[in-house]
């Protein structure tokens, strides 16, 4: 019996290893100029957050949190925390993983994101199976290519056009779903920044730019 124990408890440890281990890393996420780089530092046992300017200058202290526990659902990579500020624990959600690459970051409201234990917490994920918008967040290896692709000055009015087109589509697709989804009520002021800025990295642009250069891409009526 003890034998089996120990075996159950070795296999136990390393399947929590090999999921902390496709999470660990630096990854970034960009938004407006309100809030610029984030960047987030995710080891075994702890998660690092730090504010950025657009030349990647912290902008403030770098927040550290305890992962209680790392668990891979339905698709999805969830970090149980430490709250910083009283005995509770907060929620991260990660979708659409692509190893090394990027992942989507739902930010969830309180009421799915924070809880009084981590047993309550781990009750949330075992049903949570809902879809969400997430912001698009960049391993430290895609931002180093995405600093080297062509620059805003050489997009063609032809691409500016597509652009327009493009983030104006998905803000309605947004906008319609964004209040069945649990999201927090400031994730709508960083979705669509990370949006544009994710949709400029696709045409093969470098999307770290300030909200003016984005500017000059949207035609005024």
């Amino acid at each position: 019996m003890k034998r089996t124990l120990l075996l159950f408890s070795f296999i136990l440890f390393f399947q929590i290893t090999a999921i902390a281990q496709k999470l660990e890393g630096t990854w970034y996420f960009l938004t407006s100029d309100m809030l610029g780089i984030t960047q987030m530092k995710i080891e075994t046992h702890t998660f690092t957050s730090t504010d950025m300017k657009w030349d990647f200058t912290p902008t403030i202290a770098p927040i550290k949190n305890t992962v209680l526990k790392t668990i891979e659902k339905n698709g999805n990579f969830y970090l149980i925390l430490s709250n910083k500020k009283d005995t509770k624990v907060q929620v991260y959600v990660f979708s659409n993983f692509k190893e090394d690459t990027s992942f989507s970051y739902p930010i969830l409201d309180d009421e799915h994101a924070v809880f009084e234990t981590v047993q309550l917490a781990e009750k949330f994920i075992e049903t949570d199976t809902k879809e969400r918008f997430g912001l698009i967040c960049y391993s430290e290896k895609e931002m180093g290519r995405i600093k080297q692709l062509k620059p805003l000055q050489e997009i063609s009015e032809e691409e500016k056009a597509l652009f327009q087109i493009k983030v104006v589509e998905k803000q309605q697709i947004f906008m319609n779903r964004y209040m069945e989804m649990d999201l927090n009520f400031m994730f709508a002021y960083l979705y669509i920044p990370n949006m544009a800025r994710n949709e400029l990295i696709l045409m093969g642009y470098n999307g770290i730019v300030t909200d003016a250069e984005i500017g000059k891409l949207i035609k005024k009526n």
